[in-house]
């Protein structure tokens, strides 16, 4: 078990991100052995990072809120997941499957290359935000609310 620093969390899981896109965009293109392996390594590294955004998003939000945007979360990404399946089920119709993974792992790339990497500062502050900076905003919050 390895304990990732504060500091590098947000690097690590920007990383993962762009690997495990990379990864899907070839997938069809791949022998079946190599699709395993490709598979093993997302599993691995999207197991991780899934932990480490779960974990980091509720540490960072007030416990009071965590129910609501957790809800609200998973509402935005069903719809989104929905109408996405809809519109790549539409290209399917029109192209061949492996163009079809090939252009949605682009525009998802593309997606979190503008989301995630160009907002680099505000993601950061989620990941690398320590328990003693909770205490401090917990600290505030209280104080604000009196």
């Amino acid at each position: 078990r390895l304990k990732l620093p504060d500091k590098k969390k947000y690097g690590f899981v920007f990383f993962v991100y762009q690997v495990y896109e990379v990864m899907d965009m070839c997938l069809l293109w791949l022998p079946y052995p190599l699709m395993l392996v490709n598979r093993a390594v997302c599993g691995f590294l999207g197991s991780n990072s899934a932990i480490l955004r779960s974990s980091a998003v509720q540490r960072y939000i007030p416990e009071r809120l965590r129910s609501r945007v957790n809800a609200l979360s998973s509402v935005l990404l069903t719809t989104w997941a929905s109408v996405f399946s809809l519109l790549m089920g539409f290209l399917g119709e029109v192209l061949d499957y492996r163009w079809c993974v090939t252009l949605g792992g682009a525009a998802t790339l593309l997606a979190c290359r503008f989301l995630i990497g160009d907002r680099r500062q505000d993601v950061r502050k989620v990941y690398e935000m320590s328990d003693c900076d909770k205490n401090e905003v917990s600290a505030t919050d209280a104080a604000t609310e009196i």
